[in-house]
């Protein structure tokens, strides 16, 4: 296995349709898979964002947990990667907007004040801004929107500094002497 990941990331700058990927862009690839590859190592959740696939894919190790089509990728050219879950957004605000959301009595009361709602959004280190209902307006880029039920998964399952690695744009190319 890791022969495999070894020659994957000895690239060579020509695609097998004869296009040249300059340098900046194999160093950008290497980065993102090494850091992928470290990440697969760790016992714990992490997200890969493909741009070529156009999804966003929830693992841990190797295992792909939920797989999360990207609807509107308004993410720019190539954002800061790798990048952690800085903040979880919920479109909700207290009556008193100097108190804490507090635990109740009852669990289903804590459930209820951390579960995901629609309106929910993620916001990475590298001020990506994943989110899924029209509420966030057109948002700035960084930004992605998925589908709302992908994005309750994500927002239950990730914890504050969950890793993101973004596989830029051809990352999945085939690559090697013509």
């Amino acid at each position: 296995m890791v022969v495999l990941w070894a020659v994957l990331l000895l690239l060579v700058p020509h695609t097998s349709r004869g296009e040249t990927l300059d340098s900046e862009g194999l160093v950008r690839i290497n980065r993102a898979l090494r850091d992928w590859l470290t990440l697969t190592e760790k016992d714990r959740p992490y997200l890969v964002l493909d741009r070529e696939a156009g999804e966003i894919r929830l693992q841990h190790g190797w295992a792909v947990l939920r797989n999360c089509p990207v609807l509107v990728d308004s993410a720019g050219g190539v954002p800061q990667s790798p990048t952690r879950l800085h903040q979880k957004f919920r479109r909700y605000r207290p009556s008193d907007p100097w108190s804490e959301t507090a635990v109740g009595p009852f669990d289903w009361e804590q459930n209820l004040v951390e579960e995901a709602t629609a309106d929910c959004a993620l916001f990475f280190s590298n001020r990506m801004l994943i989110y899924a209902s029209e509420v966030w307006g057109r948002p700035r880029a960084p930004a992605l929107q998925i589908g709302i039920g992908d994005l309750r998964a994500l927002y239950d399952a990730c914890d504050p500094e969950t890793d993101l690695v973004i596989l830029p744009h051809r990352w999945n190319e085939e690559f090697g002497n013509e």
